[in-house]
């Protein structure tokens, strides 16, 4: 754990090599926040399709405006952080229910631009 942020970091590392200094290491697995642990984008795509509950699935038409960053009017899901999946069951990001509404936790680097 460095601050906020938790890593997930190979055994063997620690195992073998944990006294060396490092810049960086591991994937990380997500950060506590104020209201509890938010796991990482990057977990949750290559992991979410291990989850029981914990999804949400968007229509085409929400999908393609998550993709442009937008928040969605979803029923609520019963879970406070989630992956969003599209009708194909493809990882498309994670979001927060909010405000009556599934905030839109996309990392803005992946976000789509509109031409």
């Amino acid at each position: 754990q460095k601050g906020a942020a938790v890593f997930i970091v190979p055994e063997l590392y620690t195992r073998h090599f944990a006294s060396l200094p490092f810049q960086s290491l591991g994937m990380m697995l997500g950060e506590f926040s104020p209201d509890g642990f938010v796991p990482s984008h990057e977990w949750l795509a290559r992991f979410h399709r291990f989850f029981a509950g914990g999804r949400v699935r968007l229509d085409a038409g929400q999908a393609l405006a998550w993709l442009r960053g937008e928040d969605a009017s979803v029923e609520p899901p019963g879970a406070p952080v989630l992956a969003v999946i599209d009708e194909q069951g493809r990882y498309i990001g994670r979001g927060k229910w909010s405000d009556g509404k599934l905030k839109n936790l996309l990392p803005r680097r992946l976000v789509w631009m509109q031409a």
